[in-house]
């Protein structure tokens, strides 16, 4: 393979981890939590959890090339989200290994999540920095809500609890919008 093709296949692998979806849960409880995701694949019986633990009042986020996660998940959507309230340093043990799971269903909000982080920065090409000094207006497009609860690219949760203890996981179905994003011209 000549040096060039090494180049591209590497800046390849780069910018797809890159742009991996980012699954990030904000604990909102008084207690630690495990909590563990599953992706969606054609079986998902034979496709394991990938699990992390969140102290009270902290973040913690699952990121295909870090920890467990293989690289290659990076463009795979999230199925199930299952947690495990206080576990004991024996259900941590070896990375959760003998834990038992409680699948938790997502609730959605139309109001935007006030513990999410901010976005992460995205390299701009040339043509898309001049957009933005030249086009100084904002146009907002209406989206369909189907796509707004999309699991299939970055999504922030928040982790509260509920007055008979039940974990409740809330994703936020409101656009977050911010000014880099609106003013890019559409490229096709």
């Amino acid at each position: 393979m000549n040096y060039s093709k090494k180049i591209a296949l590497m800046l390849i692998c780069i910018t797809s981890i890159n742009n991996a979806y980012e699954f990030s849960f904000f604990n909102n409880t008084d207690k630690p939590l495990g909590i563990a995701i599953r992706f969606a694949t054609d079986d998902p019986t034979t496709e394991p959890l990938y699990k992390i633990f969140i102290k009270p009042g902290a973040v913690n986020s699952i990121v295909p090339g870090r920890r467990e996660v293989p690289d290659i998940k990076w463009s795979f959507c999230l199925q199930d989200v299952y947690y495990i309230i206080n576990p004991t340093m024996a259900q941590r043990a070896h990375y959760f290994a003998k834990a038992i799971w409680k699948k938790a269903p997502i609730t959605w909000t139309d109001a935007p999540i006030q513990t999410s982080k901010s976005p992460r920065q995205t390299l701009l090409t040339k043509k898309q920095r001049l957009a933005l000094t030249k086009r100084r207006y904002v146009t907002k497009k209406n989206k369909t809500t189907d796509e707004n609860k999309s699991l299939c690219r970055d999504r922030h949760f928040e982790i509260t609890e509920n007055e008979h203890g039940t974990l409740l996981i809330t994703a936020s179905s409101a656009e977050v919008l911010y000014p880099s994003e609106l003013s890019l011209p559409e490229y096709r």
